[in-house]
Formats: C-alpha cells, structure tokens, sequence
C-alpha cells in the first residue's frame, strides 16, 4: 500500500506546491491542506493543530519548514505523525 501524505501550507504557496508535487510523479498519494492564512512560515503550530482536521487516512502529515516548534504538537491533536519539510519550496 502506498503511503499517504498531508502537505501543509498557506494560501501563497498552494498553487507552486501543486505544481511541484505533480512534477516529481511521487511514488505516495498526497493530498494538500490549504490553511486560511497567506503566508505558511507564519502558521504557529498550536494554530495548526487546532485548525487542521484531516482524514484518518493519512500515514504523514509534513508542515512547511519554516513554522518553527515542534511538531508534536499537531501529532498530539491528530493522531499522525508530522514533520518539518523543506526551507524552501523549491
């Protein structure tokens, strides 16, 4: 079975984020969490955690790099593991 991933980001970075994870024909299904703030790298992860409410589905949940705490947080509030991605997008 193939693993299942949320990416987590704003809404400035939805689109660039689609476009880059269609490029790389990832061997996971993904699926993206577009929050209601422009900017990713200003999502507190307390905020994250009480905002986000994905499908039970999901093996990973990966944040944007720059939200800095730590992500045990949303894994807290979750139930799915999560972790910082890259800096930058690209």
């Amino acid at each position: 079975m193939r693993q299942h991933i949320l990416f987590v980001t704003g809404r400035l970075a939805a689109d660039a984020l689609s476009k880059t994870l269609h490029s790389m024909d990832p061997e996971f299904e993904y699926d993206i969490a577009v929050m209601q703030i422009s900017v990713a790298a200003l999502m507190p992860l307390p905020w994250i955690a009480r905002h986000l409410r994905p499908a039970s589905n999901f093996d990973l949940i990966v944040i944007p790099g720059l939200c800095e705490g730590d992500p045990s947080v949303i894994e807290h509030s979750t139930g799915i593991k999560t972790i910082h991605g890259p800096k930058d997008l690209k």
